[in-house]
């Protein structure tokens, strides 16, 4: 039709042109009489002046119409005005210089004279709609005179006039157009209206639809003697040219892959009524729902399948809904203001032979024979209150045991808002969102099947399978959705989760009460740098726990479900898998915290998909990690699994990390359960406290124990040498249990206020220690022996300079220490070394829990004039391994 429509129109342009070139010859004058209907400010247009500061390139303007305007099979509620010279309906165009119709695009054009713009001064855009008075009444009279079969009476009009308007040219060129929709709600037409038109050849004249299932170009697009629509016409009006856009022909509806639906083809209807739904559908054969059977469901008039009980929600939400949901589009559709919805199932016919060719071309390995077939079709069905009408369908398909959906797409509404698509299980685990890999308006040409506006899945496979503690929504999870969008690196570079646990968790030394979850498949305390997987041993400054490590694929979207539990069923669970692989402990659980992982793949057969978990399990005193692990797809990325520790003291690589087949821990075990690998990690073996370069420390050694009490210190500790610093002698001080020194009188401050507090101060580490929760601070000082011996060493290595020997020591340690009420464990050390002379400060900083806040280390005058903060040079969970000695 459009070639025919556009061939009709040649013969009729060059007619006319041969007759207006010889007028305009003749005459010797180029000024036309102007077809335009009355534009401008005077007759209550919006208009826009733009000029160098104001335009920039691709610039539009954005009006709701008040009426829907029908334009081949589709109703547009929004038309977009460009400055260079057309409109798009609906959707925003990406495209601002002209292109040729048609251009398969996603958007619908009407241009009258889509050229390059200049930047140009003295140029005015103007708009109105009209919806009464003289100017219906003269469009009226215009389209009943071109139509006079219609009997057509206008009911709303839209004018875009684009006046004096410069082209991409240092010549002075002008150009003068106007565009006018016009409909009565049913009928409509397009009509362009020129008057001069300055010489160019750059320029698109015409419109297009939609995937240019409808289109006309102009002849002269893109040719120099465009100019002559101001002398040429298809309706005998000299510069206007009138299109009828209402038509719709070539499969504008885009349904050519809809299954037979409607009352003519055995359909039931579900009644008109806004968020109504079904009555009770009793299946005739069960259906198949990733490890659900079901023998009835419900077919909610919003756009989506329920299982278990009617929804009548008219905002989307698939996820944390509890239900088992198929929603080919859920939105507020109301069948109320127009549209039918309607469905059948079948054990026979035409449709089972559909079904089954359908299947077996898009799984051609099952050799599928379909035995049931479901199909609820929403035909023109308009959103919400508004004139539009959407189409799509979704059938169910079985043969008893493999169940698979069809989801097919006609022609979108573009003014949808809060919808979804896809498919959801109640808990949330397993899910797809069409909307990740495809605009709702694009559902019509989009396709994981490779056939425009057809989406396919298999739903029977029941793939969460291995040795998995219970997860999901249903079971108390918190969980996070992560579209495929977030695993472009850069996004997902800083992803992760923050989880703070009511009880320590013992790790290789360490007891940690936050804990960070990142969607590639590890945890960390405290969090990471990496963005990629890296081997181990890391020897960073994290503790790392990877069940499966992997930089997702772009392909992907995820779910990650946790939960942390200190009661119940998983607990009992817990502690009796525990003791049976462990059984001469005598472990019974306190604490339990469940991360799943499940990753998603784009691709039909949801087979491709990967599932694992990770599960910590304490008693506050030993624990363990559990990783289960379900089905796991191939994977061409580098996957790391085990556990790394601080500086590596401690750590296990799974032997196949980083191999092909690393996908066999679904299939093995180091605990004779398959597809589970446990580990104990409370030990601390390899020196993973840190303490290697402590001075000998602790009541054997000959120490003095401080109070185990809140806000306490020494009593007045008499030096038996005198000690420099910085300009002060002292005799006296002071051990004071939040972690420093002091020298005229204790101080009990748990806040860290080393500036401003008017004490000569040292503090390895000033926090809000707790001895009468945890560990123990001890102190001695030394005249002979080893100490002296060894601090003698350490200083002539730091200083080889000064020949330096100790003939006093002092050391006070912090050891394994709790921060607040918490149950961690932080270790430090402060050596105090002198030969009468020459005084020094060794600091020594064992393992530091990740949960301190409001710290300081360092030292600092009693006036503030000399001071060092080391918690300004590092961040304190560095100080095990910093140093400004290199030791």
């Amino acid at each position: 039709m459009g070639f025919l429509l556009a061939s009709l129109c040649v013969v009729h342009l060059l007619l006319l042109a041969d007759r207006t070139n010889a007028e305009t010859a003749a005459s010797g004058n180029t000024t036309q009489s102007e077809p335009f209907y009355p534009f401008g400010l005077n007759n209550g247009d919006t208009k826009y002046d733009y000029n160098n500061y104001y335009f920039y390139y691709g610039q539009y303007f954005q009006i709701q119409t008040e009426t829907g305007f029908p334009f081949f099979g589709g109703k547009y509620h929004l038309i977009n005005i460009y400055m260079q010279g057309f409109l798009t309906l609906g959707k925003t165009s990406s495209y601002s210089s002209p292109i040729r119709f048609p251009s398969y695009s996603r958007n619908d054009f009407i241009a009258p004279f889509w050229t390059t713009w200049n930047n140009g001064v003295n140029a005015a855009l103007s708009y109105r709609q009209v919806t009464s008075g003289s100017v219906l009444q003269e469009v009226t009279s215009d389209i009943n005179q071109y139509n006079p079969q219609l009997n057509f009476s206008a009911a709303w009009a839209f004018i875009a006039t684009w006046n004096w308007t410069k082209y991409y040219s240092t010549a002075p060129l002008e150009a003068t157009f106007q565009v006018v929709l016009v409909t009565d709600g049913t009928l409509s037409f397009v009509m362009m209206n020129y008057g001069n038109l300055s010489a160019t050849s750059d320029v698109q004249v015409g419109y297009d639809t939609f995937n240019s299932t409808n289109y006309f170009s102009m002849p002269g697009s893109f040719q120099s003697n465009i100019t002559n629509l101001s002398f040429t016409s298809n309706v005998n009006v000299r510069g206007r040219w009138v299109f009828r856009t209402d038509y719709c022909y070539n499969n504008c509806l885009f349904q050519d892959d809809f299954y037979p639906y409607g009352p003519n083809n055995g359909d039931s209807l579900i009644p008109p009524v806004n968020d109504g739904n079904s009555s009770v559908i009793l299946l005739t054969e069960t259906l198949q729902f990733f490890g659900t059977e079901y023998n009835k469901l419900y077919v909610n008039n919003n756009g989506f399948l329920t299982f278990d009980q009617p929804v009548s929600s008219s905002y989307p939400s698939m996820f944390r809904s509890g239900y088992d949901i198929i929603a080919p589009l859920w939105s507020n559709w109301n069948n109320a203001k127009s549209g039918v919805i309607s469905y059948r199932q079948v054990t026979s016919g035409g449709d089972l032979q559909q079904a089954t060719s359908d299947i077996n071309q898009y799984f051609p390995q099952l050799n599928f024979t379909a035995t049931w077939v479901f199909i609820a079709t929403w035909d023109n069905v308009a959103f919400y209150n508004m004139d539009t009408d959407t189409s799509f369908q979704v059938v169910l398909i079985s043969d008893g045991n493999q169940s698979f959906v069809l989801m097919n797409f006609g022609r979108i509404s573009s003014v949808i808002s809060y919808l979804e698509a896809g498919f959801v299980t109640a808990d949330s685990m397993i899910y797809f969102n069409m909307l990740e890999y495809s605009s709702y308006t694009d559902l019509t040409f989009s396709s994981n099947v490779n056939e425009k506006g057809r989406w396919v899945f298999q739903t029977n496979i029941n793939y969460v399978k291995g040795p998995f503690l219970p997860f999901g929504t249903n079971n108390g999870d918190t969980q996070q959705y992560l579209p495929s969008y977030y695993y472009r690196y850069y996004y997902y570079y800083y992803t992760y989760y923050s989880v703070t646990g009511t009880l320590g968790f013992p790790f290789f030394g360490g007891k940690y009460y936050q804990l960070y979850i990142y969607p590639k498949g590890y945890l960390t305390f405290p969090w990471s740098v990496y963005a990629t997987p890296v081997q181990f041993p890391i020897y960073s400054r994290n503790n790392y726990i990877a069940p499966f490590w992997m930089l997702a694929d772009y392909i992907q979207s995820a779910v990650v479900s946790y939960r942390q539990v200190t009661s119940g069923s998983v607990l009992e669970q817990a502690t009796s898998d525990i003791l049976k692989y462990f059984p001469e402990l005598n472990f019974t659980a306190t604490w339990v915290f469940i991360v799943t992982w499940n990753w998603m793949e784009y691709y039909p057969t949801m087979g491709n998909n990967t599932i694992f978990q990770v599960v910590l399990v304490s008693d506050g005193h030993l624990s363990f990690i559990m990783m289960n692990y379900g089905n796991l797809a191939p994977k061409t990325q580098s996957v790391q699994v085990g556990y790394d520790t601080f500086n590596s003291t401690n750590y296990f690589s799974m032997p196949e990390s980083f191999q092909s087949n690393i996908t066999t821990l679904s299939f093995t075990s180091n605990v004779n359960v398959t597809g589970r690998w446990v580990f104990r990690t409370d030990s601390c073996p390899n020196n993973c406290l840190l303490q290697e370069n402590f001075y000998p420390f602790g009541p054997n050694n000959g120490d003095t124990v401080n109070p185990a009490a809140d806000d306490e210190s020494s009593s007045v500790i008499l030096l038996n040498e005198t000690f420099q610093f910085f300009g002060s002698v002292h005799n006296q001080l002071y051990v004071n249990n939040y972690g420093f020194l002091t020298f005229d009188q204790p101080v009990s401050s748990s806040y860290s206020s080393m500036f401003g507090s008017g004490y000569d101060t040292i503090a390895p580490l000033w926090s809000y220690w707790n001895t009468t929760k945890s560990g123990v601070i001890s102190y001695r000082q030394v005249t002979s022996g080893s100490d002296l011996q060894q601090a003698t060493s350490d200083i002539n290595q730091y200083f080889p300079q000064l020949n330096f020997t100790a003939t006093w020591v002092f050391i006070a340690t912090w050891d394994s220490v709790a921060y607040g009420n918490m149950d961690t464990e932080t270790s430090f050390q402060v050596v105090l070394i002198s030969n009468g002379n020459f005084s020094f400060v060794l600091l020594n900083y064992g393992r530091i829990s990740s949960v301190i806040s409001n710290m300081q280390a360092g030292f600092v005058t009693a006036d503030s004039m000399i001071y060092f903060s080391i918690l300004d040079q590092i961040s304190y969970t560095d100080l095990t391994f910093s140093s400004n000695i290199n030791d």
